[in-house]
Formats: structure tokens, sequence, C-alpha cells
């Protein structure tokens, strides 16, 4: 290889996301969606042929005026000087000599573009219909109106498609131009060829001739020439043979245009505007315009770009000079050019074996640019610092922001560096100001020796910010601390070693891997909060936030706590939409209804319907239900949209009906059901209203016979509204597939491929229990959507339902098959339904998968096979899986009965009093509770709330408890918790 290795930053770089590149448009393109017509302004307002509106921003959509267009136009022909010459009188009645147009109109009136009205007027503020504005345009780069047969406006409506003018442009001629068009349509007279004089009359009678030349309008007028791929061979930040004020170019093609003369493989320095910015251009091939001055006015991307990537080198691959170098991002690897550059942190380096000792570091961000065989041809690296920030705000002047911690925050100020260059990780350069809260940086300034960060040709000390803007929102629904994962709606993430998470909108900050970071999780997972997923660089996740937004247009839902603190009375609520609101009252008396008073009458385990004001308070409250002295929910007084009802329910509930008491009643589509059973103690007292849920009606099919129900009816007795008060659950027994187990909030789940249903589901597990994943289980699911797995005795479930047999497939024909055991005797024939669900591992097979010698496990329920499990004969634990099946289903064993309920009992010891507190050392032991390692207990002292240290299962606590309840958390061996027990007894 030729090798050539100088060092320089990716950062600088990170800027082929805009159009225009190095143009600095500010906010005069602000919210343009229209591609063609931001490049269209950003190209001519660098020319200075267009500018803003007063507040800065182009406006496309405003029509536009023919004074206004008279000003385009004269400056696009480049006698912006001589309109300011011309100002004063003019030969038009209605264009005063002080009006601001007035010498625009003169000069464009005198170069024949313009015309007045026979009337004498030139109405300058009339709008221009789009043939008017077309004709100026063709006029502009020479055209008479003796050049053009026909008639108008479809003579010069029919050169200007010729010419190019109206590429990109749908238009009705007698519609009226908009700014947006009238830019493209000016940006493409520009690149026309313009008609000159090409004979003069020398003679009396002789005809001046005129033909079409082989300059364009932008040449011959503004004297602005276009220089086509052109690639950027340095800029002032690697380059200290040149100013701090020029940039190195390669030509790409030949030109020779007036005093520009250049030849394809020419190198050419030239200086370069303030307009430009030059450190996002190195190695890319451009479209250079210069001036007659040989000054860049303005860049843009050839017709012929390079392929740039924005990447970080994957440090777990090889890298190589020979074999090149694998992009995260990407997923891939690329080769180097033989003539390869190489530049970071803006040094030279002179080996590649530095430049690969840096990337092996990790965290080595680039540019690559790839030639055309789709090799890099250059790479613009900057070794950050391997710890990014999460944003918590940003200025002008700074930005504030934490690494692992809310508390201790960090600022990086912008004023202790002579330049800050600010980009996104897509290429696109920002401003400071830009920065938004929650975003991701990365900051550097300093290079890979630890000095502060220079530019090479001028020596300022410079500092790089890289912002990342990448985010998911959604349902946090597991996590896996071993593994560094998490799951947002059904997708698994890879989450990064410094990632961070908050469960209370970033006031507290924790480590994922850390006790604090579990504790939020578990947070967001148990109340099934939304979450803000903030992604880093590498496409990891940095940050988990709860989104801290509450609804308030919900009117019926469950008073789950009451508060009466400093004389104010303020309640939660239930909605139906899963989430717990609190809210404080702005009601009036006459407010208050179905028993309530005032605000102390309303109580905790109300079913409530309720309003809210402008301020999001309740300002009207009706009671519909409540617990009375005896325990039971009772219904309260009727309320004008419900009538309230309790009884029995005399069968199962069906998908759009419930017979109660032996009444049928229709069901609302969308009935809200409330679900207290799990906010109950066992003798049905209220508990933890907390737990209240609310349900999908539909999972309440075919379940619920001899329970007993509250419901609403409407004036046609449809049920509008249901609240149970007793556990539903279901005899009817379904198998499935395991293919994930975990813990969230202390509660076993898994996730099940079920047969004859599509997709996969997560359901938390009540009774029973599944020991391993990519097993079997058969299960029936509860009101509240949790499942008890169902005990298999002899092969048969516990309902009787399914049939399991383990063992060696010996023959299969068409969709039947024969499975013996190790004795080579025959268990079963049967036959595999059509919807059959196979898995091999987590791994989803077909039925014609499955070969014979195979060993296997087959649920059968009706003689037809619903769910099979294919073991991998080289994976020991699925083996071990396998011999466990087998000696259950053929040995009289049992497969996963359901385990008791998980027990504490907690031992009081040494007594001590403290003023009027009784404080105790305890002791906790715990049944059915697998993997006990430590237990912590928390407490309540003058309402503050307070929590032991962590011990060992079956120690006295290091810190004494009080009170008369305490809530006891159990943690594994990994510190993972695995169980809470709430409101237990001293």
């Amino acid at each position: 290889m030729n090798k050539k290795l100088v060092s320089l930053a990716l950062a600088t770089s990170l800027v082929a996301g805009s159009m225009s590149l190095g143009f600095a448009a500010g906010d005069l393109t602000a919210n343009i969606e229209d591609a063609k017509v931001v490049k269209a302004v950003e190209r001519l307002a660098a020319f200075g042929i267009v500018d803003g509106m007063d507040d800065g921003k182009y406006h496309p959509e405003l029509e536009v005026t023919r004074e206004q267009f008279a000003k385009v136009l004269v400056e696009a022909l480049g006698l912006g000087s001589a309109a300011e010459a011309a100002i004063g009188g003019t030969q038009f009645a209605d264009v005063e000599a002080g009006r601001w147009s007035a010498g625009y109109v003169n000069v464009a009136v005198g170069q024949g573009i313009l015309k007045g009205y026979p009337d004498g007027t030139f109405k300058p503020a009339n709008k221009v219909t789009y043939a008017e504005a077309v004709t100026m345009l063709v006029r502009a780069i020479g055209y008479q109106d003796t050049f053009l047969p026909g008639t108008w406006p479809g003579n010069y409506v029919a050169k200007a498609a010729e010419e190019g003018i109206t590429k990109d442009v749908v238009f009705s001629p007698s519609g009226f131009a908009d700014r947006g068009s009238m830019a493209v349509m000016v940006d493409n007279t520009l690149d026309a060829d313009v008609v000159k004089i090409s004979e003069y009359g020398t003679l009396a009678g002789t005809e001046i001739k005129y033909s079409k030349s082989d300059i364009t309008l932008l040449e011959e007028k503004l004297d602005i020439f276009k220089l086509e791929e052109a690639v950027v061979l340095s800029t002032p930040k690697v380059d200290k043979a040149i100013d701090e004020d020029q940039m190195k170019v390669e030509i790409g093609k030949d030109y020779n245009v007036k005093s520009i003369d250049v030849e394809d493989g020419d190198e050419e320095t030239y200086d370069v505007l303030d307009s430009v910015d030059t450190s996002a251009l190195l190695g890319l091939s451009l479209n250079v315009y210069i001036n007659d001055d040989k000054e860049v006015v303005y860049v843009e991307e050839s017709d012929k770009p390079f392929k740039v990537l924005y990447d970080v080198v994957d440090e777990d691959e090889d890298i190589d000079e020979d074999d090149g170098m694998t992009f995260i991002k990407a997923d891939k690897e690329y080769e180097l050019e033989d003539d390869y550059t190489i530049y970071l942190d803006n040094k030279e380096v002179t080996k590649f074996s530095d430049f690969k000792d840096e990337a092996e570091k990790g965290n080595l961000f680039v540019k690559a640019v790839l030639s055309n065989k789709g090799n890099i041809k250059v790479i613009d690296a900057y070794s950050w610092d391997k710890t990014s920030g999460v944003v918590k705000e940003a200025s002008a002047s700074s930005i504030t922001y934490f690494v692992d911690d809310a508390d201790d925050e960090d600022t990086f100020k912008a004023k202790d560096y002579d330049k800050v260059v600010v980009m996104d990780n897509t290429g696109k350069m920002m401003k400071l100001e830009d920065i938004q809260k929650n975003d991701v940086i990365y900051i550097n300034n300093e290079d890979m020796d630890g000095d502060n960060l220079e530019e090479a040709a001028s020596g300022d000390e410079v500092a790089y910010v890289v912002v990342v803007r990448s985010t998911v929102e959604g349902d946090v629904d597991r996590y896996n601390v071993a593994k560094m994962e998490v799951r947002i709606d059904g997708t698994t993430y890879d989450v990064t070693s410094e990632a961070t998470v908050s469960s209370n909108d970033g006031k507290d900050v924790a480590l994922f891997d850390s006790g604090d970071g579990e504790d939020a999780l578990n947070d967001i997972t148990g109340d099934d909060e939304k979450a803000l997923v903030i992604f880093d660089a590498k496409g990891y996740v940095r940050h988990i936030t709860t989104d801290a937004e509450a609804s308030s247009s919900d009117l019926y839902g469950v008073v789950t706590a009451k508060d009466e603190s400093f004389g104010d009375v303020s309640v939660k609520i239930l909605t139906n939409k899963e989430e717990v609101v609190t809210y404080e009252f702005d009601a009036d008396d006459e407010d208050f209804m179905g028993g309530y008073t005032e605000e102390d009458d309303v109580q905790k385990g109300d079913v409530v319907k309720y309003t809210l004001d402008k301020d999001g308070e309740i300002d009207s409250i009706q009671k519909i239900a409540e617990y009375d002295a005896t325990d039971i929910l009772k219904v309260a007084d009727a309320d004008d949209d419900f009538e309230p009802l309790a009884g029995e329910l005399t069968d199962d509930f069906t998908d759009d009906s419930m017979e109660v008491d032996n009444k049928d009643y229709n069901v609302a589509s969308n009935v809200l059901v409330f679900d207290y059973t799990e906010g109950l103690k066992s003798d049905n007292s209220i508990d933890d209203l907390k737990d209240v849920e609310v349900v999908d009606f539909a999972s309440l099919e075919d379940k619920g016979d001899g329970d007993d129900v509250v419901f609403f009816v409407d004036d046609n007795d449809e049920v509008q509204l249901i609240v149970l008060v007793a556990q539903i659950k279901s005899d009817d027994e379904r198998a499935a597939y395991v293919l994930d187990k975990w813990t969230k909030d202390g509660d076993p789940f898994v996730e099940l491929v079920e047969f004859d249903k599509d997709g996969k589901a997560d359901y938390e597990i009540d009774g029973g229990k599944v020991s391993d994943a990519e097993t079997i289980v058969v299960f029936t699911e509860n009101t509240d959507g949790t499942i008890d797995v169902s005990s298999v005795t002899d092969g048969k479930s516990e309902e009787g339902d399914f049939m399991f047999y383990t063992g060696t497939v010996s023959d299969i024909s068409g969709k039947y098959i024969e499975v013996e055991d190790k004795d080579g005797n025959e268990i079963e024939t049967f036959k595999a339904d059509a919807d059959v669900v196979v898995y091999e591992t987590d791994d989803e097979k077909d039925f014609s998968d499955i070969d014979e010698d195979d060993m296997i496990t087959a649920v059968v329920k009706d003689g037809k096979a619903v769910v099979i499990k294919i073991y991998d004969e080289d994976d020991s634990n699925d083996m071990d899986l396998y011999d466990e099946a087998y000696d259950a289903h053929n040995d009289g064993g049992t497969v996963e009965p359901p385990v008791e309920e998980a027990d504490v009992t907690i031992a009081k010891g040494a007594e001590t009093s403290v003023g009027n507190f009784t404080f105790f050392a305890i002791t906790a032991t715990f049944e059915n509770v697998d993997g006990a390692a430590e237990y912590e207990v928390t407490y309540t002292v003058l309402g503050e709330e307070k929590t032991t240290a962590k011990v060992a299962v079956g120690t006295a606590t290091e810190t004494a408890a009080f009170g008369t309840t305490v809530t006891v958390k159990v943690y594994d061996a990994n510190g993972t918790l695995i169980e809470t027990f709430a409101n237990e007894s001293l």
C-alpha cells in the first residue's frame, strides 16, 4: 500500500446531513420541508440574491409581488449596485421616488425584463402570476419577444421548460407564484445558458444576430464559477501549510471560463468566505463555487458524491491495515484503499499501528469516506472520552449534564474555548442552543496525548460536541442486569455499561446495574409506567426515565389512597388508562353527590365518577360504590347515567354479555372493568388498593360462574362498568411453549408462544411455577391476566385436558408421529394439529423439521399434538430437561406441581424503648421462596419511611424496626428482588 496517514478529528466533519454542507443558513430555511426549495434558497442566499423576511425566515408559502420579483431578478443579474444608484423617480405614477423598490423597478424596466401597464402604472403590490414570472426569467437569460413564435404566455412557458427553468415546479400559468416556487425557478435560471449577440451589424440595414452561448447566467452576470466534483484534500484544522481561511482541493473536471482555467487533477488552494464552514468538508466530493477573485462562496454535494459513514469502530473485531475494520452501526467490515488517508485528533499519525492502538481502546468515532469501489478512502476520526453525558439543559453558552448521578452535574462552558464545534451523529451542524434535555452528548477538548485540542492552521483551542438524539417511548416490560438488556414493547435492546435509570423523571438517577438502579427499574416495570429510553452513539441504551405526564380526562375510577396533610385533602384515583393520578379538590358543596357532602367523605376503595376543571382539579365527584363496615363493596345512590347493581354470576362471561342472578345483560363494547381482588385480604377486607387493576373485558370470557360482581347499567340495561371483588378463574387449560422466564418487581413472568394464538405474550405467574425456559406448560388464565401453571402427573395435566408424551421419534407418517421409550417400546402414536407449535430451544421450527430419532416432548389434546419441543442433543442443559421430562412422563413422576404460597415468619428479638416509641430487633425466615438469600425491612416512624440494611436470611436486622406493620423484601444471591411481603404485622 501507498500509505498516507495524517491525523484528524471526526467531529469537525460530521456534517454531510445538510444539503449545502458548509453554508450557514441560520434560521433562513427553518421549517421548510421541501428539499428542492431548501437547496435553492440556500444557494441563492449564498450568492446574495434572496434573504429572509422580518423574522429571518424565508417563508416559501407567501405569494410574490411584482416589486419583490423585480428585486430578485436584478440581484440575479448582478445589478444590485446599479439598483442603489437608480433610486429616484420612475416612469410609473404608482412607484414613487421614495418607495423601497424604485431603484429595482428602474433597473428591471431598463433591462427590458419588466414592463408596465397601458394605463401608465406598474402595480408594484400586485401578485405575480406564474406566466409573468416565467416570462421575466426567460427575458433575463436574453430572449426577446421577437425571438419566440406563438402567443403569450404559451411561447414563454414552452421556452422556460426547454431551458430547464421550470424543472421541479408544478404550476398553472394563471396561478400566483409563491416564494418557494420563485426560488426554485430563479435557481434553475442561474444554470441556463444565456443568449448573446453573435454578430453586430456594420453597414446600414445589417441585422444584429443573437445566438445561445455556452456560458451560464451565473457565470456571465455574477462571475461565479462552478467547479464540479472537486475533492477536498485539506482544511485548516489539519493542515498547517494553509491559512485558517483557506481550503485545498483536487479539481475533478477541466474548466475554462473567463479568468478561471483549471484541469482535472490540479491541486488548488482557495480562500474561503466567512459564510462557508470548511470544518465539515474534508474528503468530500463537492461542487465548489468560486468568484472571480478565486474565493469560495458556496459548496454543495457533487453529482457523484462519495458515500460517507458516521460510525464507531468496533474494538472487538479485527483492525488491520490489509483487512480493514468493522463499524458498529453499519455492522460491516470495510477495507482500506491503497492510497487511503487517516486523520486522528487533528494531529499527524505516522504509523497505522498508532490508529489501531487508539481504536482498540473503544469509542473511536469516525467519518469514513468511501471510494466508488466501496473501500475506505478517508477516515476522519476522533478519540472521544468513553463517558457520555445526558443533558439536563442547554443554552447558547453552556450545557449542563449528568453522567451517573443527577446530583453530580457537570457544566460545559463555551467561553473556555476559542472555538466550539457542535454536530449530531448523522453529521448535521448544530448550535449549542439546539441541544435539548435528554440528548446524549460526547465532549472532547483533549487530543490522544492529553494536550489541549487545537486546530492545525490557527492553533486555536477547540472543543467538539457530538449530539445523539435517538429515543423510543413505551412500556419497559422486562430487564436483565446480568445480560445488560432491556425490553421495550416487545423489542430487546442492549444496554451500555454506563447506562443510568430514573423512575422520577430525573430527580434521582442511578446506574442500571446498581441496587438503586434495580429498584428504579422495578418501580417502572411494576407500575407499567411509560418510559423514555435514550440511546447512545452505538445504538445502546444509555438512559431510561419515566414519562411524568399524567392524564386528566378520565371520568370514572377507584380511590386508592387519601391524604389529609396540612388540612388539605387529595386523593389518588386509578383511571381507566391504568394510571394512578393524584387530584386536589376545587368543588362547591353542590358538586359532591352520591352520599358525599365534602371531600372528607371520600374514602379509600370508593368507585367514583368525577369531572376536572381546567387546572386538573376535581370540580365534581360522585360516589357510585363503597366498602361498608362489613367489608363488602356495595352500591351507592343511583347515578343519572348508571344504575348500580350487585349479584352472583350464574354463568360464565361471554364475549358480549353476562348473567347475574339468572338475568342476562348485554355488555357495552367499551365497558370499563376494575379488579379489586389483588387489593383485598383473604377475608375480603381492604389490604392495599394500589394493587387494584384495570382489566380487559375480553379476558373474562368463559370465566366467572358462581362469583360475586358489582356492575352498573344504563337506561337500556347495558352494562357500562364492572367491579370484580373476587378472583375469577378459568378451568379451561391451554398449552404453550415457554420462550423466556424472568422476575419483575419480585414476581415471576414468562413469555409464551401459545397454541392457536397469534404471536408471543407475557404473563405473570400467580400459581404454580415454571422451572426453566424452553419447556412446555399447560396453564389457566385468571381475571387479572395472570396465569396458574397446571401440575402434570403421570403425563396428564391437572384438569386432564392434555397428555404429555416424551421419548424418541420412531416413525413419521404424514402428520402422524410414533414415540418410543428408551427400551424401544411404543409410548404413543398421535397426529400433529395443522397449527402445531414446534420449537427447538429458542428457534421456531416447522413440523417438517421433525425427524426420526429426534427426542421430543409432545402435548396432545383430543388425539392431536398442539405443542412439540425438539431437544438439542448437543446442548447439555437441553438434555437435562429431556431426562427430567422423560422420567416424569413415563415413570409416574410429577412435572412442576403448583408451589405452596410464599410466606414469611417474623420473630421479635430484643426490645428497646426510645421516648414514646418501642423498637424491636427482628429476624425473618421464609417458606416457599426459592433462592432467598437476603432481606431488608421497611417501616415508618413519624411519617418518615426507613429501610434497614440487607442481612442474610435467618439473622436479625442490623437496625431495629418499629410499627404495627412492615414491608419485607427478599433478594437472591445476585441481589435480585424475588419476593415482597407488604403490610406484615409485628
